[in-house]
């Protein structure tokens, strides 16, 4: 017998189709709307220990195309099939620290946010892409060079060598089962492990916000997933931000930067630092502001989440997570 989860999934896929059947004006109503949405708990993500992430590192071996992937997942928390699959060489700025460019609406292809961001590199990760520019930037296929950074390297039944690769999904899940991780492991996984690892470090949310190419600080959130080791800190130890650790910091207040000024249509409005700014003013707000300096604290507990899609971040701002 399916599952609940399965079932939600199986309901929400038939109400788009008779949904879009209703559009097109080819049948009157929709009879999946009177049909109860069965209850489900949500699926809990696997967090993979460090141990546990080399471990998955280690089981890709020397293929370097997978390697190189699990690599990019783990180190950035770019969505697998959508995002890192579809880099090109272009997208990868070693200057500045080193950014990868997740494009949208290229080429007709568009990411799930519909927006393009800049994503940090690690210095691991910034490492391993240099050794894959040596080895495939100027490969050629057939006479001609790829630009895609995750390709075919000869050809297949189905596909071309230099051609983009679509899926890693089976080669990740049989690295996952070589290194003896569990089954339910999924490549998304490390994305939540991504956001989780960089709020524990103390990472400002809303900087991980803009690098998870979130629309909403409260997705953000929800891909947290705190291991034993990082409640430990509660317990024990001061409560006092200031004589306190990062990660104990991030989860004890989650302070927010915002701009000390803000707009509105009758004019500006500015708050004075370390005093944050009414609710009123949090709701007019505008893109009147230019500079985003100086900044305030401003505790996530207090009603925010409205106008975080007037925060924007440029690179050298997020690039502070790595």
């Amino acid at each position: 017998m399916a599952s609940n989860r399965t079932l939600q999934k199986d309901r929400a896929t038939l109400h788009a189709i008779f949904a879009f059947a209703e559009e097109l004006e080819l049948r009157e109503g929709n009879p999946v709307g009177r049909v109860s949405v069965p209850k489900a708990d949500p699926r809990d993500p696997v967090i993979l220990s460090d141990e546990q992430y080399e471990k998955l590192l280690a089981a890709c071996g020397d293929r370097s195309m997978l390697s190189l992937y699990v690599l990019l997942l783990g180190e950035t928390g770019a969505r697998c099939e959508s995002e890192a699959l579809y880099l090109r060489w272009e997208d990868v700025d070693f200057e500045g620290g080193g950014f990868l460019k997740i494009a949208s609406g290229r080429d007709g292809h568009r990411t799930k946010s519909g927006k393009g961001r800049w994503v940090p590199m690690t210095p691991r990760l910034k490492q391993a892409l240099r050794d894959h520019f040596a080895q495939f930037r100027f490969a050629t296929y057939g006479g001609s060079q790829t630009p895609w950074v995750f390709h075919h390297e000869r050809s297949r039944r189905r596909a071309n060598a230099g051609e983009r690769i679509a899926s890693l999904r089976s080669s990740f899940s049989a690295a996952a089962e070589k290194a003896g991780l569990p089954k339910e492991l999924h490549q998304h996984d490390l994305r939540h492990r991504r956001v989780t690892t960089w709020l524990a470090e103390g990472g400002n949310p809303v900087h991980v916000k803009e690098a998870m190419g979130h629309s909403d600080l409260r997705t953000t959130m929800a891909y947290t997933h705190l291991a034993r080791e990082h409640l430990q800190c509660l317990v024990g130890r001061s409560t006092s931000p200031e004589a306190t650790g990062p990660v104990h910091r991030a989860a004890l207040s989650a302070d927010l930067l915002l701009p000390a000024s803000f707009g509105n249509a009758k004019g500006a409005r500015t708050s004075r630092i370390g005093v944050p700014p009414s609710p009123h003013a949090l709701r007019r707000g505008r893109r009147r502001f230019s500079s985003w300096i100086p900044y305030v604290h401003y505790n996530a507990s207090r009603s925010i989440v409205g106008d975080q899609r007037y925060w924007r971040r440029l690179p050298s701002q997020i690039g502070v997570l790595v």
